[in-house]
């Protein structure tokens, strides 16, 4: 049985998965339109995402407000990575999304360059936005051991399980933690966000902590203790040799 991860880009979509999960976008408007849990055939999302937003003093920019969308494609030893860099005049959005070859996790890095002749300050930047209806969904925190039927607090906590009637569910979370809304006062139904402020001058990137989600069916203690705590491993490992790669972050495979 082939494990291994892959991506898929055409005129009209762009995918990666792997064993577990497969990830699709709108290849000519870049947004999320299914996030597919193999196997059990769950289907995530209803509808398609704004999928991500930067906010500053003067607006707030999602998927729609930028121009036309660069998808690419990367393969490591740890999984393969699709590539989608959008722009705007003074504003480039890059979006890296790996699916693990040996983990069920689907890892996201969000990274901002100012473009313009200007300081640009950014107040929050939402990485993850996913519409998921709440209907027979709790969210779990605390170490997956308190549930709420919606969520919207500041949290060092790294991740947060989403969890279904039938047991089945996906753990997602910022890595380092940050703000999650979660059916909560957000427009969109699932929300992962970093605050700022952040001063970025001309030129520079801002990189963003990872994001991520993990599929699971069963047990969930289980899963905590042995692919979660796995994919954690895999996200201090990358974000270590992120750190060590110099202001161009775009050409960059961690």
């Amino acid at each position: 049985m082939n494990k291994r991860a892959y991506t898929y880009v055409d005129r009209t979509l762009a995918i990666v998965g792997n064993h577990w999960m497969e990830r699709t976008w709108s290849a000519f408007l870049g947004n999320t339109c299914s996030l597919l849990q193999k196997h059990c055939e769950i289907e995530w999302v209803a509808g398609a995402s704004s999928e991500f937003v930067v906010s500053n003093d003067d607006c707030r920019l999602d998927v729609m407000d930028f121009g036309e969308v660069t998808w690419s494609e990367q393969n490591s030893v740890a999984g393969a990575t699709l590539v989608c860099l959008q722009q705007r005049p003074n504003l480039e959005v890059c979006v890296k999304t790996l699916a693990y070859h040996e983990n069920p996790g689907i890892r996201r890095r969000v990274s901002v360059r100012n473009r313009g002749e200007e300081e640009v300050i950014v107040r929050r930047i939402t990485l993850e936005q996913l519409p998921i209806l709440p209907d027979g969904i709790t969210v779990l925190t605390n170490g997956f051991e308190q549930a709420h039927k919606a969520l919207d607090i500041e949290t060092s906590e790294r991740g947060i399980a989403l969890n279904r009637k039938d047991g089945r569910g996906i753990i997602t979370g910022i890595d380092g933690g940050g703000h999650y809304s979660v059916f909560g006062r957000e427009c969109e139904c699932c929300c992962l966000s970093v605050l700022g402020p952040k001063r970025l001058a001309p030129g520079k990137v801002w990189k963003l902590p990872a994001t991520y989600i993990l599929p699971y069916a069963g047990d969930l203690t289980d899963t905590v203790r042995t692919t979660y705590a796995h994919l954690l491993m895999q996200l201090r490992k990358q974000t270590r040799a992120r750190d060590h790669v110099g202001e161009d972050f775009f050409s960059s495979d961690v």
